[in-house]
């Protein structure tokens, strides 16, 4: 199986030297229907295609619960953000 590529000329900014630089990507690139995956799979391995999507999701929610960090470092990173009111008023007590 292969994929048709391109390869373009465009202004790259990143690394150490930035400047006009090749950059390839694909020239026609079709997303594959996840029913299609699934039963061809079924084909290959024998296996109902129902299993296949299964595991197929058991997989997905194992790698989405490691590669989102524990809440302690969510919280550094600032993914959790929290909302603190501050009072733009006087106390009511005070004179000045």
């Amino acid at each position: 199986m292969g994929i048709k590529v391109i390869a373009q000329r465009r202004e790259v900014k990143l690394g150490k030297n930035p400047g006009k630089k090749f950059v390839m990507r694909p020239d026609l690139y079709i997303p594959i229907q996840e029913k299609k995956v699934f039963a061809e799979a079924s084909t290959h391995s024998g296996i109902s295609a129902g299993v296949i999507k299964a595991a197929w999701d058991a997989a997905g929610e194992v790698i989405r619960t490691w590669a989102s960090p524990p809440p302690p470092l969510q919280r550094a990173r600032g993914v959790v953000t929290t909302t603190v009111a501050v009072a733009t008023t006087r106390h009511p007590t005070r004179t000045n």
